[in-house]
């Protein structure tokens, strides 16, 4: 094992979890050295291999987490097979920051007061998951087996089960560092004539004329139970209700609510701050209009 690189890597985890203001100084400097390290032929074992991607899986551009997908490959060529979910994950992560659908789904992005799983490749089998060390679609959706996320403590706060499916609430103690905000573009006027953007995976969402966030949803796969994922100190409440005549669930935190229901074989999500907006977006989405 290259002790150098072991050393760099700790530095790397202790400022992942401290976040120092220099972190992304830090982080250059460290890549800078782990490409040193690299061009002097200091990286032989599959060991080392892991160790310099999860450094570049930390970067903050495209190339770093490319390089860090080929990297972990490499590791998982020379019988480290721990390296296996790295390489997904990475590729993962350098596909989402471009907004395109992610290939095995183990990502997540903020959306609507919450964090979601971006889109995912339908090609990619839970087979093809399993070959590369990754939950399935259904227990990354609930929140369970997602890797890279061991080191943030989590726990279930609370739940709601109706039939069909289940909102469990989840508690990240920090926010994410490395997830990107997809950016939206013009796609019409709701009935208020408020600004409707969209972004590459098609969740929408609804702005006032002041460019302030009123409202947003988007649909998922069905799974049987979904995680809804947030941070900061407020106590979610969770409301049972229905919605044209099918158990819905609603979950108020942090200001937000989320309406959630099940429509045309998906779960949808609606999220904003007022709940008469959410109803009238619900009545609307999946039918082929403005929303």
């Amino acid at each position: 094992m290259n002790i150098e690189l072991r050393r760099l890597l700790e530095e790397d985890q202790r400022d992942l979890k401290n976040t120092p203001v220099n972190r992304v100084e830090r982080d250059m400097l460290r890549k800078n050295r782990v490409r040193g390290i690299l061009s002097e032929g200091g990286v032989t074992e599959g060991i080392d291999f892991f160790h310099a991607a999860l450094i570049f899986q930390h970067g903050d551009s495209l190339n770093d987490w490319f390089q860090a997908h080929e990297l972990a490959k490499k590791a998982s060529e020379l019988g480290y097979f721990e390296a296996r979910w790295l390489a997904a994950v990475a590729l993962d992560r350098w596909l989402v920051w471009q907004g395109r659908p992610a290939k095995y789904g183990n990502q997540l992005i903020p959306f609507g007061g919450t964090y979601r799983l971006p889109c995912v490749d339908p090609a990619t089998t839970d087979e093809e998951r399993k070959k590369w060390d990754i939950a399935t679609l259904a227990d990354l959706l609930a929140f369970h087996g997602l890797r890279g996320f061991a080191s943030i403590e989590k726990e279930n706060i609370v739940s709601a089960t109706v039939e069909g499916f289940q909102i469990n609430v989840v508690r990240l103690n920090r926010h994410l560092v490395h997830s990107p905000n997809l950016e939206g573009v013009h796609c019409g006027f709701d009935d208020e004539n408020r600004t409707i953007l969209e972004n590459s995976y098609g969740w929408r969402w609804v702005i006032d004329n002041m460019g302030d966030f009123i409202a947003c949803w988007l649909s998922m796969p069905y799974a049987p139970k979904i995680a809804h994922i947030i941070t900061g100190e407020e106590s979610p409440t969770l409301e049972i209700t229905e919605y044209q005549n099918l158990p819905a669930i609603w979950v108020k935190c942090n200001g937000l609510l989320t309406h959630y229901f099940l429509k045309q074989e998906e779960i949808w999500a609606v999220s904003g701050r007022d709940r008469n907006d959410i109803v009238k977006i619900s009545g609307k989405v999946g039918v082929h209009t403005g929303t």
